[in-house]
């Protein structure tokens, strides 16, 4: 048996034996039903109702109410003893045993789970420290006891009859040598109280609990936090857990570029030997540079599906990745408020058990004339105590809040009192029949405060109809240009227009309602699939949603969970994969039926089948609006009407994909990149073919 199963077996027999009125009080709550299923099933059946509540120290009326709770439930079944008629037997029926089963199974594994976490030396103190808790805390409840049937200047004509009352309530869980200690310690003594002198018979506690010192009474119970504080740590764990997966994706990463790059540079040696191959003079120097280069091909090729393997493994990280962050935040979020709670019961046990030291030490006059009065008056003390603290631990608290209230009320402010550059204008041309063409004339832009301008000269024309794409470097303004045209930013020079009607003669309300735009990164919102995709106008029907859904290949996965479209999506969609947010950003777009459609880079996270399926899927249901598509991949817009090609923020060639094949060398280094052979219709030479 390990050390966390030894100590979990005695806290549990610690737990059975502090019974004492506080905790029997929590039973009389809706605990009562396990309790009692608890009590049958450790220490067996049958049994009478009225031992279990003299061994619950439960009222007789009590345990009727729970065992005819327990009996519907069909837990327990109550028959007639065959030997003594009067008596009722209570025994757990199967399903009782498999509740106690169960129970008793989940409570043990998680308490031997937190003793494993605290480890051996912690567990050993713990089980210490509340051994001597248990201690104190019965002679609390003694003490309780004693003072109430003092309460009220009861008189009594002989010791033996108030040792007899005094017992009569606690000797159900006393061993012989805890009866015969009690006794020993009981002295009887002469009060006044109410003016009259009565004879008391008095717990001493002085050999005990009084002469701890305050800073032991005050330790004790931190001691009971470390099950929170276990748990706390679990927590922190599983998240160390997702960093050192998010550490492991980022290494992966940067493996699969190196082999990229290695890949790369064994084609370029590849195509200079096969370069030398087609220019030898004789056939032996081709065969020989023919074959360098097919073994510098298969080098490359492997080098290529290796880095693709772990380009994959990155994937299905990053998609998995959402849930666990989600389920982490969740498990800490509920550890920290078992923490809080757990701590604030501590901060009772630990007054309570100060103000009794206080009581029996510090101020015998008050022990005299107040404690022993009346148990209400105590009672009331202690809760005007809390009451006390509770307010200084507020004003920690508040001494806490307020510098980050202060931090927070800056940035609120700094929001509210700035002045938006982008503005409706005051006549504006809005009753218009849009088309959708778009017209970029001369635009130039430069952000905030820069010396340069990051667009230059900017000229091309969208058509209603048609997909325009926009292809170039990383930085090369592509991004810029599509976040111009519903006023993100404003130009620095030049216009943009909208059916001839300058963008900044729009109001933004107008402009937006007749543009669907897809950013980068798709945003989702906390609710349901229905809401995010409805999210640009309440008007949409659900005939509408369901097309949207269709045409951008979302409708399989949002059918394929019970709730469908009523399936709920956490802040910022954490709950769905990076190719399931795409989809259902472009689906929000495509819902509002726009004029203009703006897809900037919004297929990256979509694999091949699904990139083809949604593109045919656009060409074949939006055929009126104007598209602009921003692209890495020229696989994505190889059949566009118009694709614009950038370098440093200038537009250095335009057309269809064969017209820029033979007249822009960015574009054909881009494509040569990018695409096979085959698809460049170049044909691989066999310098083994004589």
């Amino acid at each position: 048996m390990s050390f966390a199963e030894e100590a979990e077996q005695e806290l549990i027999r610690l737990m059975i034996q502090n019974r004492n009125s506080a905790f029997s009080r929590l039973e009389k709550s809706n605990q009562g039903e396990a309790i009692v299923i608890k009590f049958l099933d450790r220490y067996g059946e049958p049994t009478s109702p009225k031992h279990l509540a003299e061994s619950l120290n439960l009222s007789s009326a009590r345990i009727a109410v729970v065992l005819g709770s327990l009996e519907k439930k069909g837990q327990i079944a109550r028959t007639m003893d065959p030997n003594d008629r009067r008596r009722i037997n209570v025994t757990l029926t199967e399903c009782g045993k498999k509740v106690a089963k169960l129970e008793k199974k989940e409570m043990r594994d998680k308490i031997v789970q937190i003793f494993k976490q605290m480890g051996e030396e912690d567990t050993k103190k713990f089980i210490e420290l509340t051994a001597k808790f248990v201690d104190y805390s019965q002679k609390l409840s003694r003490k309780e006891e004693d003072v109430g049937i003092q309460q009220g200047g009861l008189e009594y004509s002989t010791p033996e009859k108030i040792r007899k009352t005094t017992l009569q309530g606690i000797e159900m869980f006393m061993t012989d040598d805890e009866k015969k200690t009690i006794e020993e310690n009981y002295t009887l003594t002469t009060q006044k109280v109410d003016g009259k002198e009565v004879d008391v018979y008095k717990l001493d506690l002085q050999d005990g609990m009084t002469e701890a010192k305050l800073a032991d009474i005050f330790d004790l119970p931190m001691m009971m936090l470390a099950s929170s504080q276990a748990k706390d740590s679990t927590d922190a764990g599983e998240a160390k857990k997702i960093l050192d997966d998010y550490t492991a994706i980022s290494k992966d990463a940067a493996k699969a570029q190196q082999l990229g790059e290695e890949a790369a540079a064994l084609g370029e040696q590849a195509k200079a030997a096969g370069e030398a191959a087609a220019s030898a003079t004789d056939m032996a120097t081709a065969a020989e540079k023919g074959a360098e280069a097919q073994g510098l091909a298969a080098q490359a090729q492997a080098k290529g599906a290796e880095a693709q393997t772990l380009a994959n493994s990155i994937k299905t990280a990053n998609d998995a990745m959402p849930t666990k962050v989600e389920a982490a935040r969740e498990a800490t979020e509920k550890s920290l408020g078992d923490l809080g709670s757990n701590s604030m019961r501590t901060v009772g046990i630990q007054l309570t058990l100060a103000e009794y030291k206080a009581l029996d030490v510090n101020t015998q006059q008050i022990q005299t004339d107040y404690m022993i009065k009346t148990v209400g008056d105590m009672m009331a003390f202690i809760t005007y105590t809390m009451m006390i603290v509770m307010a200084f631990m507020m004003l920690s608290m508040v001494s806490i809040i307020l510098p980050r209230a202060n931090v927070a009320a800056g940035r609120v402010e700094e929001v509210l009192e700035t002045v938006p550059t982008i503005k409706d204008p005051e006549k504006p041309k809005d009753n218009h029949d849009f088309k959708g063409e778009v017209k970029f004339e001369g635009v130039q832009f430069r952000y905030g405060d820069a010396d340069e301008d990051v667009l230059h000269h900017i000229n091309f024309v969208a058509k209603p109809g048609q997909t325009t794409a926009l292809i170039g470097s990383t930085g090369s303004g592509k991004s810029t240009i599509v976040n111009l045209i519903p006023r993100l930013f404003d130009v620095t020079g030049g216009r943009i227009t909208i059916d001839g009607i300058d963008v900044r003669e729009m109001t933004l309300h107008k402009l937006h309602e007749i543009i669907g735009f897809v950013p980068q990164k798709g945003i989702l919102f906390s609710g349901d699939i229905a809401s995010n995709i409805k999210f640009g106008d309440a008007a949409i029907s659900d005939e509408q949603m369901k097309k949207a859904a269709v045409i951008a290949q979302a409708e399989e996965f949002i059918d394929s969970n019970e709730k469908g479209y009523s399936r709920e999506i956490s802040q910022g969609g954490t709950n769905v994969s990076g190719g399931q947010k795409q989809r259902l950003s472009i689906a929000r777009a495509l819902a509002k039926n726009p004029k203009i459609l703006i897809f900037d880079d919004s297929f990256s996270a979509l694999d091949n089948k699904t990139d083809v399926a949604l593109r045919k899927a656009l060409s074949e249901n939006i055929k009126d609006a104007t598209q602009i598509i921003v692209a890495q991949k020229i696989s994505t817009i190889i059949h566009a009407d118009n694709i614009v090609v950038l370098n440093e923020g200038r537009v250095v060639a335009q057309g269809t994909h064969e017209e820029l094949m033979e007249t822009s060398n960015v574009y054909q280094e881009i494509a040569q990149s990018q695409l096979s052979n085959s698809e460049l219709g170049i044909e691989e030479a066999d310098f083994f073919q004589v």
